[in-house]
C-alpha cells in the first residue's frame, strides 16, 4: 500500500497541475453530477481528461472521483493509488488520500485506511483536517467493532461531514469532492429514512 509521506512543494497546485481553464471545465463537468447518469458522468470525465497530457496525475484522480461519486469504490481505489504514485500534489493530493481511505474502508480494508490516515495526520494542517479526522474516526470505529463497512449505515453516522465539506471554501477543481461528499451524505439520509 502506498502511504504518501509528503506534499508536493515545488508547485502550490501540485505535480502536473492543470491550468485555470482546465479547472473551470472540470467544475462545469462536476456541476452536472446530480443531473447525470453514471455513464454520462464517466463520458464527460473521459472527455475532460483527454485534454490533459497522459502523464498528468489529475486524470486518474478525476476518474477515481467519478467512480467514488457513483458508488464504485472498487474501481476508485486503483485510480487514487495511481494518482498518488504519479505525484499528484496540492489539495488534490490530500483529497486523494482522504477519499482513498474512505473507499478502502468501504471495501473492508480498514487497516490500510487507518495507515493512510495516520500518515496524513502528520502532514501540515489545512482546511481538510476535519475530513481527515472524521474518516479516521469512522475507520477506528470499524476496527474496534470488527465491523466491515456498511456504506448505507456508515453514511447515516454523521451527514454533517458532507454538508461541512460542501461549505468549505475551495479551489474550483476541488468542487467534485465536495459534491461527492454532499451526495454521499444526502443518499444516506434518503436510505436511512426508507
Amino acid at each position: 500500500m502506498l502511504i504518501p509521506n509528503r506534499r508536493a512543494t515545488d508547485n502550490p497546485a501540485g505535480a502536473g497541475a492543470p491550468d485555470a481553464a482546465y479547472d473551470k471545465r472540470s467544475a462545469e463537468v462536476w456541476a452536472t453530477l446530480n443531473d447525470s447518469t453514471p455513464e454520462e458522468l464517466y463520458a464527460r470525465i473521459d472527455e475532460l481528461v483527454a485534454t490533459l497530457p497522459p502523464d498528468r496525475p489529475v486524470a486518474p484522480f478525476e476518474r477515481a472521483c467519478a467512480f467514488d461519486s457513483t458508488g464504485h469504490p472498487d474501481k476508485a481505489v486503483p485510480l487514487y493509488q495511481t494518482a498518488l504514485e504519479m505525484g499528484i500534489g496540492g489539495e488534490r493530493r490530500r483529497r486523494s488520500v482522504i477519499q482513498l481511505s474512505s473507499s478502502l474502508r468501504n471495501l473492508g480494508r480498514v487497516s490500510e485506511a487507518l495507515q493512510l490516515l495516520e500518515a496524513e495526520r502528520a502532514m501540515p494542517s489545512d482546511h481538510l483536517d476535519d475530513a481527515v479526522s472524521e474518516r479516521r474516526r469512522r475507520a477506528v470505529g470499524h476496527a474496534r467493532n470488527g465491523v466491515l463497512a456498511d456504506p448505507a449505515a456508515d453514511r447515516a453516522i454523521d451527514d454533517d461531514t458532507g454538508r461541512q465539506a460542501a461549505e468549505m471554501p475551495t479551489e474550483p477543481a476541488a468542487e467534485m469532492s465536495n459534491r461527492a461528499w454532499t451526495n454521499y451524505a444526502g443518499s444516506a439520509r434518503g436510505s436511512a429514512r426508507s
